[in-house]
């Protein structure tokens, strides 16, 4: 029918033009979508934490205390700061957290009640809090999660990861830890030929000035140390984290 033809051929452009600006609304919800959030999961997930215990959690935490300053850091560097609403008093890094509402920590004593009131969906411990500061928190009906103590690089790209899935944050946590291995691979290409291992001192508190504290070895700081070509002082004490003599420190 050429009134058909007609009429066909006058829709033409005009529904090329719906197409093209169909095509671009498309283009622009899937960049929108890319620059979201990642939303939070709401399914109930179960984790076994450092101490092989069951955590279960009813979806992304969204609202986590945090109760040693390694945790913190980590907390912060996957991305999941602002999922952060309480800290131990010594977790001071990056700067954001020191802002952060403390619940205490000084000689290990917590404020029990300071973190339930932060209404917490997490509280991630570390190896360092005691069974008994754990269950006091589950008293309280909240879900407490403990960090292993990394031995070694390997054990802190898994925790960092755990920490990523725990929070909605594992691909951050994960082009976190490919960009770490990328920076030991650097050091160790450029510590090879050396000849040579400077003595290194590590002063973990010097309170005591006459027997400042340092880490011992086949600690994460000594391995650390020879990772980067270094001698760990410490490395001729006889337990993880001890006091060594201004004497023996000039020896060695």
């Amino acid at each position: 029918n050429p009134n058909d033809t007609k009429r066909r051929s006058r829709k033409g452009p005009r529904q090329k033009m719906t197409k093209r600006l169909w095509m671009l609304l498309c283009l622009l919800a899937i960049m929108i979508s890319a620059c979201a959030p990642t939303p939070a999961t709401t399914a109930a997930v179960t984790y076994t934490d450092g101490l092989n215990r069951s955590v279960t959690l009813a979806g992304t935490a969204q609202r986590i205390v945090s109760l040693t300053p390694s945790n913190t850091e980590m907390l912060f560097a996957v991305g999941a700061g602002a999922q952060v609403v309480g800290r131990d008093e010594f977790s001071d890094y990056p700067a954001e957290a020191i802002s952060l509402p403390s619940v205490g920590g000084s000689m290990g004593d917590y404020n029990m009640e300071a973190v339930a009131a932060l209404k917490p969906d997490l509280v991630l411990a570390g190896a360092l809090n005691t069974p008994e500061q754990i269950k006091a928190l589950e008293d309280l009906g909240i879900s407490v999660y403990v960090l292993a103590n990394p031995v070694d690089l390997e054990a802190m790209f898994t925790d960092l990861e755990t920490i990523g899935q725990i929070t909605g944050k594992s691909q951050e946590a994960e082009a976190l830890t490919a960009s770490l291995r990328a920076r030991v691979t650097a050091v160790q290409e450029k510590i090879a030929p050396l000849s040579y291992m400077p003595a290194v001192f590590y002063e973990l508190d010097g309170s005591d000035s006459a027997k400042p504290w340092t880490p011992g070895p086949n600690t994460f700081v000594d391995m650390l140390m020879q990772m980067a070509g270094g001698y760990n002082i410490g490395g001729v004490l006889t337990s993880d984290w001890a006091q060594i003599s201004q004497e023996e420190l000039i020896k060695q």
